[in-house]
């Protein structure tokens, strides 16, 4: 009787060195350089603006206190997407929303592995530093007192949805 849902050890062996390289920000004119300093910053303006633009919306809403959360948003984002541009070493998660714990538990594996000034946004992997990024703008929602359930992307959403 066979075991159709193992692994071959050495299929997967093999399959594991013939992955391609890890791809990163660092040589100039790529896609993924393109997307780190191009298409980030722009994405997290847009999103600052749009929650600038919300701020009356929110403060009718919740009162003037919401106020503050829309600041820190707009500042953590902001600081953020300084860091992205200027390829600072990638800070831990200090919010508690879903899976803080391990995305920490990440960082520091790498920091580890690499090294404190190797763990920046353009020098690791593309694919982790994008997800972290839009993890980065959960968090700074989720650190808020009156929009922590505010979803930043569902205006987006519906209209790709609604084809528009």
């Amino acid at each position: 009787m066979s075991n159709m849902g193992s692994v071959d050890n050495e299929a997967a062996n093999q399959c594991n060195s013939s992955l391609p390289p890890i791809l990163n920000g660092i040589k100039e004119g790529t896609f993924v350089t393109y997307t780190i300093a191009e298409r980030w910053p722009k994405t997290l303006a847009k999103v600052v603006d749009h929650v600038h633009c919300k701020r009356k919306e929110f403060m009718e809403q919740y009162g003037p206190e919401a106020d503050a959360d829309v600041k820190s948003i707009i500042h953590e984002l902001s600081e953020l997407r300084y860091r992205i541009m200027t390829d600072k070493p990638l800070e831990d998660l200090t919010d508690t929303a879903y899976h803080y714990d391990m995305w920490n538990k990440l960082l520091a594996d790498l920091r580890k592995e690499y090294g404190e000034e190797q763990v920046t946004w353009y020098r690791m992997s593309w694919l982790f530093t994008e997800c972290f990024l839009y993890r980065k703008v959960v968090g700074a929602v989720a650190k808020t007192k009156y929009l922590k359930d505010f979803d930043i992307y569902r205006e987006q959403k519906v209209e790709a949805f609604n084809g528009q």
